[in-house]
């Protein structure tokens, strides 16, 4: 009797053990809509704009902002959208006589990762 008792609760343990999540392999789908690459602002706030999309669920998006020549970052955001879609809107704040990269990372449940940036400046 014990021996069915322990086989039982190993079958079902191994039952909740099954692969994780999807066999998703589509990586997620990010649009930039501003700025635009090597776009030149005069300083203060400007709009990052954009959508990730995926095919499953959007595990998380991260927003890096950086200087472009000495790799300094300036701010981290990091989002967790929760759905197949996600539109970003944040601001900041630029500085004349700044190179800037911006960064988009998203990742979707299965870790299939997506990136873009576009550099920018300030006048």
């Amino acid at each position: 009797m014990k021996t069915i008792y322990l086989f039982t609760i190993a079958f079902i343990v191994l039952l909740s053990c099954s692969k994780k999540k999807t066999d998703d392999k589509e990586s997620p789908i990010i649009s930039f809509t501003a700025p635009v690459n090597n776009q030149v602002f005069t300083a203060g706030e400007i709009h990052i704009k954009g959508n990730v999309n995926d095919n499953q669920y959007i595990e998380g998006v991260h927003i890096e902002i950086s200087n472009n020549i000495t790799g300094e970052e300036y701010e981290h955001i990091h989002i967790h959208p929760g759905s197949k879609t996600y539109a970003f809107d944040q601001t900041f704040i630029v500085k004349a006589g700044i190179s800037y990269k911006i960064k988009v990372i998203a990742e979707d449940q299965s870790a299939n990762p997506a990136s873009v940036q576009v550099a920018i400046s300030c006048n």
